[in-house]
């Protein structure tokens, strides 16, 4: 990685949707080469975001989900996505952790892409609304989930937001590390 030649040669597309690019870039981290940098710059409507994680590197790889829970355990954009042999994406949910958040965004393939925005509190009450529960049941069997698994991921992941104490830990760590990595 630190002599950036092929496949760690600086910023890549990752996806480009509509009007939203997004790059990516890693690199080991100048304070603690047990953490690789994560840059992303996204592109929507000219307007430019950045955001840095972090990867923690330093335990060997196990597979795919390890290596992805502790990525995501200090990023606030969350999803669960289902892609094809190519790379595309398919079906999948994603959110931003944030004060206060109750929405997330669902997508899967049915007569071409269907995007649509839903709140975890819906699926928390007890009586959901059919509609909903037909399209996460599209949603589920796209993400080759078992039965109902993804609404149980829902439920669980409305009842972690509604934690106010731990979503305030989980953004001022985040806060954190985009102060950290500024300062390179």
């Amino acid at each position: 990685m630190n002599d950036n030649n092929y496949p760690h040669t600086g910023w890549y597309i990752q996806a480009e949707d509509d009007d939203v690019c997004k790059e990516y870039c890693y690199h080991f981290s100048s304070f603690n080469p047990n953490f690789v940098e994560w840059d992303e710059r996204t592109t929507r409507k000219g307007k430019q975001e950045c955001f840095t994680g972090l990867i923690y590197v330093g335990r060997p790889y196990q597979t795919a989900v390890d290596v992805t829970e502790r990525r995501n355990l200090v990023y606030c954009f969350r999803s669960l996505l289902s892609r094809d042999q190519k790379g595309n994406l398919i079906a999948g949910i994603y959110f931003k952790v944030k004060a206060n958040g109750d929405e997330f965004t669902v997508f899967f393939q049915s007569m071409g892409k269907q995007r649509i925005k839903m709140k975890f509190s819906d699926f928390l009450q007890a009586k959901i609304n059919k509609d909903l529960l037909d399209k996460l049941s599209v949603c589920n069997d796209q993400l080759n989930l078992p039965k109902n698994k993804l609404l149980n991921i829902i439920q669980r992941t409305g009842q972690i937001l509604r934690d106010e104490p731990f979503i305030q830990q989980t953004l001022d760590i985040d806060r954190c590390i985009n102060l950290v990595s500024a300062d390179n």
